[in-house]
């Protein structure tokens, strides 16, 4: 799911099963295919939003496991300071894009084995015309 048009059409070009709603809603959560599935991954930013500021993370997690969900869920975080609070709501994993990319940074720098990247075309790079 995204709640980016653009995303949505990338993903849905490239034969994945994608659906265009908001995180949060309770009642697009529910609606989702999530039984069957294995893993939700959430890359959503913490946003505060009205007068609670709830975290969208947390949200997503906590209507995720009502609605049935069974498998493992993977939220990212910019912030250490989320990591403990995102553990208590019940992620299964917690990225930290900024020190996971640190920490690999260093490893190939220290003699670690380079792994070959996986190419991700961009959604802006495809809007722009070529000359």
């Amino acid at each position: 799911m995204d709640f980016n048009p653009q995303a949505v059409r990338r993903w849905r070009e490239l034969g994945l099963e994608t659906r265009f709603g908001d995180a949060s809603d309770p009642e697009f959560v529910a609606e989702l295919p999530l039984p069957g599935a294995e893993w939700i991954i959430s890359t959503v930013p913490i946003q505060p939003r009205g007068l609670t500021h709830e975290d969208t993370r947390a949200t997503l997690i906590q209507l995720s496991r009502t609605s049935g969900f069974c498998g493992r869920i993977a939220v990212a975080s910019h912030h250490a300071r989320d990591t403990e609070e995102l553990f208590a709501s019940g992620a299964d994993i917690v990225l930290e894009p900024f020190q996971d990319a640190a920490d690999r940074a260093v490893d190939i720098l220290c003699g670690g084995k380079e792994e070959e990247r996986t190419d991700i075309p961009s959604i802006e790079s495809e809007e722009q015309p070529v000359s």
